[in-house]
């Protein structure tokens, strides 16, 4: 019996706190489209291109052709799709690609499955985009930098990323080749590699010695086997800087380019660029025609059919002229500059065999040279062999991982905001870092607000129609604002709020990270020094119109930064963040609780550890989210020993976000695979003991990491990644179907009838509710209660126990339930019932209320005379402190000293001797 007891009532927390129906809305999609990003292209040799990086939807220009991709998609010359290759898909990014001479394509990068297939790190696909089964290369290794093939694609060289970075040989079936004879030095750490005419391998990388002064790479020539050439001279690029080898290509028979950001090969001054002959020697004419005229290193290289040579990277100048693509001649000398970008952060440059040019970076316009044309273009251009920009292609890629912060308004609109430079809109080639949804999740276009230059860190909706956006701000509207803004759902500002143009900042920009409103009070974040003159570090109370509430003044040292805080029931805020205190008695701290006029709570104890994100639960207390870990505080900061510590982990664990709902159930979102063990992907939720829990598969897919989220009417809205393989947005819901009923009360009464024992009842609420379930016991003694019946509408408030025995005591009580019994409220209060016989009308002894808290009455027949009462426990023994006081017609009995329990009244009459049972709460 005990233990039944134990199990119902283990089955009944569950049912109560854990047991939540979840689900993820799959008819919702919320698109913003942001910048993708093309790493790797190749011809297929039918005039066709292979795009591969890290992107998740294609469009052609006209916007005829829309089709979730998965970093890899082939183009025609114009920039259209090719329909007949079926899009793989990946679940991570492609870095390289190369179409062998077969017609199939190898492709690696940060994946390890391909159409559900396992596929770590490289994958062989078919011309038409199917997974070649003939090859499947376990790769066991955290990456892949490079790779090449030898003769005729039989075999394949892999730089493995790990302590050595070995160079590994694969057949074309995916076996380890024995044969291949590399030795790997400690010091020399392998990036790149590019296998010859002659199958010899040009290998680069970093050199690392103790004993240098200054940073250098090495270019090494291997045999076909791995033996180091040792008829090609050894190159050593020096430089001041740190990225001194970007990229390696062949020209011509045996030549070879590289690029980067060194300025001396060997004893030969290179300039970010050398041309080496078969040798391993520079070209003196290419190094003396070339010059110094780069302000910034080579990212990409690449050799024409023509002979020529293209060259990419951070660099904005050549010789004071603003350059983003530069042509050379085969001696070094210039050719033209093609054009110049909107950012310098020009990635890859590719020939293809029409002496045509394609350029991939994070641009979003290109200029002609001397300006003499402004053409958007989205992170791809062609070049026509005349270096003038092609008109027709014009593909879009793009990536849904790009926002920063949402808010939800209470009629289901979502606000997104994110950075100008990420958030572009490919046609118009404008900013668009703020963007609302409909309740649908379809584009709003009647919120048009002007923003540029902006980084959008919090939203946070203050009413119905207006909302606060915190971040980093240059123009908005075309005025300067400084962290915050208040603006309405027209996308205006609220130039009244006068926080927007008054919060300050001693030597660094302006950042409100985290926001919180408090009745009439609205609390900012960040890293800002005060407001208008009033010294307030990191932490602002503001009024509701913007003017700053001068009751609290942070004490927080100058240069802290807050990532977020909550304001507590007492006033007081804890905050999360750097906080490098210098004072007397006060350590460099991460997590701080300030006083409700900003000064620091000396009597929080302090947490030694890094705090990335917090949430606070209805008893105070602290879930933090440490880095790879989840611990909870006490209320007063002292760790929570009850409180299980949980263990994230991954290629990089990030804890972004902690929310404690109102269930006490633990939401953490982020960048992590596992928890304590098991896997999930970003999203994990756990008991209040900090177990986890079986959570909604999200299907998140790629690098997904969910960078916000907000928690509103039983729904959690997730922004950032990709959500389910079947359909692709921005922002996931998850719904966790209907509110909890732990708050509601029921208040049941009991009346001992011929026909059984009627129960009424009240509920406190009916919200949720979708029916109730009657328990009882006949054994009072430890309460075990069975299911009697189950009452299955909201709106019946009374049921009779027909299926009673003669002379027997029952106790009841009940509890409500809603949709499919996921959620319970508490049970109600415990009554008495007995079936009322012609034997039991003689001695019936009515007492109420049964149980009792404190005070009851005894009821007793008028034709009966009472000798003596007294009160025993259930072992007999009549318990010290009850009291019986004689009241007209009965008695009135006071148990309040008495500890829980059961007891049994006697009374003792001229004729007989009663008892009755009577339960003290």
């Amino acid at each position: 019996m005990k233990y039944r007891f134990l199990f119902f009532l283990l089955v009944l927390v569950c049912s109560i706190f854990f047991c939540q129906s979840q689900t993820l809305l799959k008819n919702f999609q919320v698109k913003v489209k942001g910048s993708g990003e093309v790493r790797s292209i190749a011809e297929d040799g039918a005039g066709n291109y292979l795009l591969a990086g890290n992107f998740d939807l294609f469009e052609n220009f006209q916007g005829t052709d829309q089709v979730p991709v998965s970093s890899i998609v082939k183009v025609d010359e114009n920039g259209q799709r090719i329909l007949a290759f079926n899009i793989p898909l990946m679940d991570g990014v492609v870095k390289k690609i190369k179409v062998l001479r077969n017609g199939f394509i190898l492709a690696s990068g940060d994946f390890s499955k391909v159409n559900g297939l396992p596929r770590n790190q490289i994958v062989r696909l078919t011309a038409t985009g199917q997974v070649d089964l003939t090859f499947n290369f376990s790769f066991p290794y955290s990456d892949i930098l490079d790779f090449d093939v030898q003769s005729n694609d039989n075999a394949i060289i892999l730089i493995k990323n790990q302590e050595k970075r070995q160079l590994v040989r694969i057949s074309s079936e995916g076996t380890p080749d024995i044969n291949f004879n590399y030795l790997a030095e400690g010091e020399f750490l392998v990036n790149l590699v590019v296998v010859d005419k002659r199958d010899r391998l040009v290998i680069g990388g970093d050199y690392i010695n103790s004993a240098a002064t200054n940073a250098f790479a090495c270019i090494k020539r291997l045999s076909k086997d791995g033996l180091v050439d040792t008829s090609f001279q050894i190159g050593f690029l020096f430089s001041n800087g740190v990225s001194l080898l970007r990229d390696i290509k062949l020209i011509g028979q045996n030549e070879i380019l590289i690029g980067g950001g060194f300025e001396k090969y060997n004893s030969v001054a290179a300039n970010k660029l050398v041309r080496l002959d078969s040798l391993g020697n520079p070209v003196k004419i290419f190094s003396e025609n070339f010059g110094n005229g780069l302000d910034m290193e080579i990212n990409s290289v690449t050799a024409l059919p023509n002979g020529k040579i293209a060259i990419c990277g951070l660099f904005t100048t050549y010789f004071g002229v603003p350059a983003s693509i530069i042509i050379f001649k085969s001696d070094g000398t210039l050719d033209s500059i093609a054009a110049l970008t909107s950012s310098n952060g020009n990635q890859l440059v590719y020939s293809d065999s029409k002496n045509r040019l394609f350029l991939c970076g994070a641009f979003s316009f290109v200029y002609g040279t001397g300006f003499s044309y402004v053409q958007g273009r989205h992170q791809i251009a062609l070049f026509n062999s005349d270096y003038s920009l092609n008109s027709t292609f014009r593909p879009l890629l793009f990536s849904l991982s790009i926002s920063n912060a949402l808010a939800v308004q209470t009629d289901g609109h979502i606000m997104l905001g994110g950075n100008s430079h990420q958030m572009i809109n490919p046609r118009t080639s404008l900013s668009e870092p703020l963007w609302r949804a409909k309740p649908n999740g379809q584009f709003d276009n009647s919120f048009k607000p002007n923003a540029t230059f902006v980084n959008i860190s919090r939203l946070e909706y203050i009413s119905n129609d207006q909302f606060i956006a915190g971040g980093v701000f240059n123009l908005l509207n075309g005025s300067a604002y400084t962290g915050i803004t208040l603006m309405n759902n027209l996308g205006g500002v609220d130039e009244s709020f006068s926080a927007s143009k008054n919060i300050y900042s001693d030597g660094y920009e302006v950042s409100v990270l985290s926001t919180e409103i408090k009745g009439d009070k609205v609390f900012i974040g960040g890293a800002f020094s005060g407001f208008n003159g009033f010294a307030s570090p990191a932490i602002l109370k503001l009024n509701r119109e913007g003017s700053h509430s001068t009751d609290f003044l942070s004490r927080l040292p100058k240069n802290a930064n807050v990532y977020n805080l909550k304001v507590l029931n007492d006033g007081k805020i804890l905050a999360c963040g750097y906080f490098p205190f210098n004072a007397s008695g006060l350590d460099p701290s991460f997590l701080v609780r300030l006083n409700t006029d900003g000064s620091i709570d000396q009597t929080f104890q302090q947490y030694k550890g890094i705090v990335q994100d917090f949430g606070v639960d209805s008893d105070g207390g602290i879930v933090i989210g440490s880095h790879n870990k989840v611990v909870k505080l006490k209320a007063n900061g002292a760790l929570d020993s009850n409180f299980s510590q949980v263990s994230f982990s991954g290629n990089y664990v990030v804890i972004d976000n902690v929310i404690v709902l109102e269930d006490r159930r633990i939401v953490i979102t982020g960048n992590f695979t596992k928890v304590n063990g098991f896997s999930v992907n970003s999203f994990a939720i756990l008991d209040k003991n900090g177990q986890e829990l079986r959570s909604v598969n999200l299907g998140l897919w790629k690098n997904s990491k969910i960078k916000d989220v907000v928690y509103k009417n039983r729904k959690l809205y997730l922004l950032g990644g990709i959500f389910t393989d079947s359909y692709q947005s921005s922002v996931g819901i998850v719904d966790l179907g209907p509110p909890p009923l732990v708050n509601t009360t029921i208040l049941l009464t009991g009346e001992s009838t011929m026909f059984g024992t009627k129960l009424n009842w009240q509920s406190s609420s009916l919200d949720g509710i979708d029916g109730y379930v009657v328990e009882r016991t006949s054994v009072p003694e430890n309460l075990v209660f069975s299911t009697l019946d189950s009452i299955k509408t909201f709106n019946n408030f009374s049921f009779t126990d027909q299926r009673m025995q003669s002379d027997t005591d029952y106790f009841y009580r009940m509890i409500a339930y809603n949709k499919d019994f996921k959620s319970q409220s508490r049970f109600s209060n415990v009554v008495a019932g007995t079936l009322i016989t012609e034997t039991s009308k003689i001695r019936q002894l009515t007492i109420y209320p049964n149980p009792v808290a404190n005070s009851a009455w005894i009821e007793i027949p008028a034709d009966e005379i009472v000798y003596s009462t007294k009160v025993l426990n259930i072992n007999g023994v009549e318990a010290s402190g009850a009291t019986l006081e004689r009241e007209g017609s009965g008695y009135k009995i006071d148990l309040g000293s008495l500890p829980t329990g059961l007891y049994n009244i006697i009374v003792s009459t001229k004729m007989r001797t009663l008892s009755i049972k009577i339960v003290k709460i």
